[in-house]
């Protein structure tokens, strides 16, 4: 029980990170910098792990960040995401 909530915890930090992320990521006329939808997607599986933290939801919480990262990385004036990115690799989902 002790290994999920620190998961847990770490997943919320880095859905935390990602909302910081966003603020530095200006839209701009183009489609390629339309993270909107995958911004709500990620916050629905974000509220779909906080409520049940089992393998899947980490599962897909994690492939909804990386996506969310991608869109964002799209952006002419976005933030540098390398690291963010890389950490949700590292997410160990196995252990839920």
């Amino acid at each position: 029980m002790k290994k999920s909530k620190r998961i847990a915890a770490y997943l919320v930090a880095m859905a935390t990170l990602i909302v910081f992320a966003l603020t530095g990521c200006e839209k701009d006329d183009s489609s390629s910098c339309d993270w909107d939808a995958a911004y709500q997607t990620y916050m629905q599986k974000v509220n779909a792990f906080t409520a049940n933290q089992s393998r899947s939801n980490c599962t897909a919480l994690k492939d909804a960040a990386l996506k969310l990262i991608d869109k964002i990385g799209n952006c002419e004036q976005g933030v540098s995401i390398k690291e963010a990115a890389e950490a949700w690799r590292q997410v160990d989902c196995s252990g839920l």
